[in-house]
């Protein structure tokens, strides 16, 4: 199926924007939604099918979505010291003091039972075994908090980023052998150098793993690639749709939702594939883009040679750019890993509300 046409001009003008964040004000974030817009609206009209007006009608929300928070980050990195954050991406490794550690472990004790209970009878589906609310992980944040800023990690991100990020989020994590939600459902594509590797949807929002058990090269150790997002060149547009790509059908009440939903991975339905391909290439790209890469890819030999692997005991804290660093986790081959996924940014919580959430639904 040939792909659909997009005016070059307005494509070009829309990555020039985008690659200069040094001078995004208000008229120019206006111009670059405007600019998505009009692209958007040439595709709708060289549309095929009504399933095609859908898709790209959610892609368009997504995209326009994720583009206003994108440019209202790049937009709030005035301040000098932070401006370093265009030149490089945050990657680096963190270890927490002993004590901290055993009071995170005896916190998550509880919730770690239950999820060694699913792993148990069989569950292997990576939602069965994380657990990301409650009153236990709340107060696992707020340790979290005290800890990572006592051994510099919010001061590093604050360099980065500007701004007081603190932990946001924290899920705990679980995954045993026998999982294979990770592997690409292509023999011919993905591997052992590329399954899973993706960069996250939010450019505001760092994240950071944290080991709470011994992890090595068989127990799905969390890894990076040292500068391959820079070295697939893409441009500012394919970036945006990559990022939000994935979101489509996820909701019920979407008319897509049932052609995608019973596809754990959206790339593995027919349906998506064939809409995919038929947007233009200046702007086709997805994230998770790990599982799709031939075997026989040379950027396969660029995964290999990239790769930094984060092995080591409780307490061992990768902190990094989800959502421009590669990566990826929980690949596991044999025993078990626990880990915290942890994710930063500068939301206020109050905590009486997340008690009371939890109460409400026991």
């Amino acid at each position: 199926m040939r792909c659909s046409a997009v005016d070059i001009r307005l494509v070009n003008e829309l990555n020039s924007v985008l690659k200069k964040p040094g001078s995004l004000n208000i008229p120019a974030k206006r111009r670059a939604l405007e600019l998505l817009a009009l692209l958007f609206d040439s595709l709708q009209t060289q549309s095929v099918s009504s399933l095609e007006r859908t898709f790209l009608s959610e892609l368009f929300l997504q995209c326009d979505k994720r583009l206003r928070a994108d440019l209202d980050f790049k937009m709030s990195l005035r301040p000098p010291e932070c401006r370093h954050y265009y030149d490089g991406r945050i990657a680096f490794i963190s270890q927490l003091r002993p004590l901290d550690v055993k009071l995170i472990l005896l916190l998550t004790a509880f919730p770690r039972g239950q999820l060694y209970k699913r792993a148990h009878l069989g569950m292997r589906n990576r939602e069965d075994l994380t657990k990301d609310s409650g009153p236990m992980m709340y107060l696992t944040t707020c340790l979290l908090n005290w800890s990572m800023s006592r051994s510099g990690v919010l001061g590093k991100l604050r360099e980065a980023f500007g701004g007081d990020l603190k932990v946001v989020g924290t899920a705990l994590e679980v995954s045993v052998a026998g999982s294979t939600w990770w592997r690409s459902s292509d023999s011919e594509t993905g591997g052992v150098q590329t399954d899973y590797a993706h960069y996250d949807e939010a450019i505001e929002r760092p994240k950071a793993i944290l080991y709470l058990s011994d992890v090595n090269e068989e127990s799905g150790p969390t890894e990076y690639f040292q500068g391959l997002f820079e070295a697939l060149e893409l441009t500012p547009l394919q970036e945006l749709v990559g990022r939000v790509i994935l979101n489509l059908g996820s909701d019920a009440d979407s008319e897509l939702f049932s052609y995608f939903s019973s596809y754990p991975r959206r790339s593995d339905s027919p349906l998506f594939r064939r809409l995919f391909f038929r947007l233009p290439l200046e702007m086709r790209f997805n994230s998770h883009f790990g599982w799709d890469v031939p075997v026989s890819h040379e950027l396969v030999s660029e995964f290999a040679k990239r790769r930094v692997t984060v092995t080591g005991g409780p307490g061992i804290a990768l902190v990094f750019d989800g959502g421009r660093v590669i990566h990826r986790g929980g690949l596991i081959q044999r025993g078990r890993r626990v880990v915290l996924q942890i994710v930063f940014g500068n939301e206020r919580t109050n905590p009486w509300k997340v008690i009371l959430a939890h109460c409400r639904k026991t």
